[in-house]
């Protein structure tokens, strides 16, 4: 039979000549698929029937994960494969660990929540972030965190440090802060929980406190202008960063809406319906205190259809 050239690892060999390729101390006493006697025929017969892929599968079957079949490569992958990623060389890697490698590739940990136990937000305008706060977090991948990384920071507050080299835990009670955090005017605050995974990478996760004014709307017989307790008794409030949006007015009397002067003024009033004009008389301005833990005061603007409208509408304003 005529010889062919094969390969096993970085050895080069003929097929009669397989036998030198392979150290016989560091096949299994197990392994049987291949002829072990020093007859170079046997191998020669093996290699003719069955091929020399089918004898080097069989040996890589039987050394599984021990360092019987080695790779290595100095040359940079030029591009990511699998778990294994561009730039990666290889020394001395089993078959196990190359597949391994290949198959499954490395899972990066991430922030899935983050947050501080019983914040709600939005908040209204002149209240606060109460003290000594506890932080609460969760991760995927949390094996993939390494230890003692957890950073919690002030963003907001200048980047101050709150607590820093945390266990991965989810949670963190702290002292912080230090004396309530309340907002004036419709503004943000931010915090961040920071990890680091084992591959000297690093994650990150952000919590915000919004602080916002609230708008009032709703139905009054009385033709106006609302003074500010009557502003503040219509049927519907709530928080909000914008004017604009639809609103649902019940049957009867006119319909009213009110927001804070700092969000603009609406010029445009449609029945969601028809998208038809619905008729609103000139806004007008009125000083409005609200029952935060620090009151705070602002111009709110005061719309008021120029009739009573005597069905329910849906007007959407802009």
């Amino acid at each position: 039979m005529s010889r062919e050239t094969r390969t096993l690892g970085n050895q080069s060999f003929q097929d009669g000549n397989l036998k030198a390729a392979v150290d016989g101390d560091l096949v299994p006493p197990t392994f049987t698929a291949v002829p072990l006697s020093e007859a170079d025929t046997e191998w020669e017969d093996y290699v003719d029937t069955f091929g020399a892929v089918g004898i080097i599968s069989a040996i890589l079957q039987a050394y599984g994960s021990t360092s019987g079949v080695l790779y290595s490569n100095v040359t940079p992958m030029p591009s990511t494969v699998g778990g294994l990623e561009a730039g990666t060389t290889f020394s001395s890697q089993t078959m196990s660990q190359m597949f391994d490698a290949l198959l499954y590739p490395y899972q990066y940990p991430a922030f899935t929540a983050f947050a501080i136990s019983g914040q709600t937000t939005p908040i209204e305008v002149g209240d606060a972030i109460a003290t000594n706060r506890t932080f609460t977090w969760s991760t995927s991948n949390s094996s993939n965190v390494a230890t003692a990384s957890i950073d919690l920071i002030d963003v907001t507050g200048g980047g101050v440090t709150i607590a820093s080299g945390l266990t991965n835990d989810g949670t963190e009670a702290t002292s912080y802060p230090a004396a309530p955090i309340t907002k004036t005017s419709a503004t943000t605050h931010s915090f961040r929980i920071d990890g680091e995974n084992t591959h000297s990478g690093t994650f990150n996760r952000t919590f915000t406190v919004e602080w916002q004014w609230r708008k009032f709307y709703g139905e009054s017989v009385t033709a106006g202008p609302l003074i500010e307790d009557e502003i503040e008794a219509l049927r519907v409030n709530g928080l909000s960063s914008a004017f604009a949006g639809t609103y649902a007015f019940s049957a009867g009397g006119y319909k009213y809406l009110s927001y804070p002067a700092v969000l603009g003024t609406a010029t445009t009033f449609k029945d969601q319906s028809t998208n038809l004009d619905v008729p609103f008389n000139a806004v007008y301005t009125v000083n409005v205190t609200n029952t935060a833990a620090t009151p705070q005061t602002t111009s709110y603007n005061v719309h008021r259809t120029t009739n009573i409208i005597g069905s329910a509408i849906n007007i959407v304003v802009s």
